[in-house]
């Protein structure tokens, strides 16, 4: 995953596609994300697909203009804005 900084326990890319996965008897401590440190962005259009599968009910998301939050943990982040 060229850029991208993630805990390999929860995350892995299959066919091309990053694939994030959970299970009940695999949990992350906290709220976690993927990072893409390739660089800093300019203005962007985000397309994406995503499916939530498994469970009756999901949490899933993606967080952008963030700061990360090392003394909670590592890949934890807190969200600067919530203009779109």
């Amino acid at each position: 995953m060229k850029d991208w900084d993630c805990d390999p326990d929860f995350w892995r890319v299959e066919g091309g596609i990053m694939v994030g996965e959970t299970r009940a008897n695999h949990q992350p401590p906290q709220n976690i994300f993927c990072i893409w440190r390739g660089g800093k962005p300019a203005d962007f259009e985000l397309k994406l697909q995503y499916k939530i599968t498994g469970a009756d009910s999901g949490n899933s998301g993606v967080q952008y203009r963030s700061v990360e939050m090392p003394e909670v943990a590592k890949w934890v982040l807190k969200r600067l804005s919530s203009r779109y």
